[in-house]
C-alpha cells in the first residue's frame, strides 16, 4: 500500500486560507489533517495519493528544502516514499569539472563549506552492518538523516531510502541519540559546494582520501547532467563515503577508523584502493 503524499503550501497561501484544492492539487479525498490549526495549516493530507499513478515524479526532499531555501514556493507535492537517486563519480581535478559546470550554465547554490558527520550505530552493532544510516551533519545547519540499503537501477544509478530532517543543535541531538542508546560508529569530514543545473543537483565533494561528484534528481536529469558536462567516462562508485572508507581501509591495511583529514594528511590514495579488496 503507498504512503499518503503530503501537500505543501506556502505561507502567504496558507495565512489566506488558500487550499490545496485551490492549488491545482486536490479533488476529493483531500482533507485537512484535523491536528492543524486554521489560518496557519501548511501541509494537507491528499487520501488519494493511495491511488497514486505509477508515472507520478517523486520530488526529493532536497528539492523541497531547496525551494523552500530560495523562496521558490509553489504547489509542491512530495513523494513520501523518500527515494534518492544519484551517482557518484570519482574526480581528481575538481577545478576542472568547475570549469565545466560553468560552461554549461550551472548556478552556485551554496558555496564550499565544511561538513562534520557522525553515524550511529545500536548497542548490537547491527545497523551498520546491514547498511542502514542513521548520521548527523553539521554544516550551515545541523540534520539527522536515516537511510536505507539501495538498489543499482538499470541505468547504472544509486536508489535508496532517505528521511532527513532539519534540528536545532548539532550537540543536544547528539545527546538525545547517545541517551537512545546509538553509539558513534564513525566520525566523517569533508567539503562541499554545491551547484543546480537544471533539475539536478551537483555537489563537489573534497573528502580526506579524494575527490568526488555526486549528482542527484531523476533519472533523466541526472543522465542529461552527465552529458553536458561530460563526465560519462569517469569512475562510478555505487556505495557511500563511509562503504569506500572500509575498503580503503582493508586495501591500505589502515588501523584508525575516523574519515578525518588529519588521519589521511600524509596517505595518498589510489583509486583503486576504493574496490572492494579481494578475500
Amino acid at each position: 500500500m503507498r504512503r499518503p503524499v503530503l501537500n505543501a503550501l506556502s505561507p502567504a497561501d496558507a495565512a489566506h486560507g488558500t487550499s490545496v484544492q485551490q492549488l491545482g492539487g486536490g479533488g476529493e479525498g483531500n482533507a485537512r489533517h484535523p491536528s492543524l490549526s486554521e489560518p496557519s495549516a501548511a501541509l494537507w493530507y491528499n487520501a488519494a495519493s493511495f491511488n497514486r499513478s505509477a508515472n507520478d515524479k517523486p520530488v526529493c526532499a532536497d528539492r523541497l528544502r531547496r525551494r523552500r531555501s530560495t523562496g521558490e514556493w509553489s504547489s509542491v507535492v512530495v513523494n513520501s516514499d523518500f527515494r534518492e537517486i544519484e551517482i557518484k563519480l570519482y574526480a581528481p581535478n575538481l577545478d576542472d569539472i568547475r570549469a565545466r559546470l560553468l560552461a554549461a550554465g550551472a548556478v552556485l547554490a551554496h558555496p564550499r563549506v565544511y561538513e562534520r558527520n557522525i553515524r550511529y550505530d545500536n548497542a548490537d552493532g547491527t545497523l551498520v552492518g546491514s547498511g542502514t544510516i542513521i548520521r548527523l551533519r553539521q554544516d550551515s545547519r545541523a540534520r539527522l538523516t536515516y537511510k536505507e540499503p539501495g538498489i543499482t537501477l538499470e541505468s547504472g544509478l544509486y536508489a535508496r531510502y532517505e528521511a532527513e530532517v532539519e534540528v536545532g543543535d548539532f550537540e543536544t541531538m547528539n545527546t538525545i541519540l547517545l541517551k537512545l542508546g546509538f553509539v558513534p560508529s564513525m566520525i566523517y569530514e569533508k567539503y562541499r559546494t554545491t551547484y543546480h543545473l537544471d533539475e539536478a543537483e551537483i555537489v563537489l565533494d573534497e573528502m580526506p582520501y579524494g575527490t568526488f561528484i555526486e549528482i542527484e534528481g531523476d533519472e533523466a536529469a541526472i543522465q542529461r547532467a552527465m552529458v553536458r558536462l561530460g563526465v560519462e567516462a569517469l569512475p562510478r562508485f555505487n556505495a557511500g563515503y563511509a562503504a569506500l572508507f572500509e575498503n580503503v581501509r582493508k586495501n591500505l591495511g589502515l588501523t584508525f577508523r575516523d574519515l578525518t583529514f588529519d588521519n589521511f594528511s600524509e596517505i595518498l590514495v589510489p583509486e583503486q584502493a576504493f574496490n572492494p579488496a579481494n578475500p
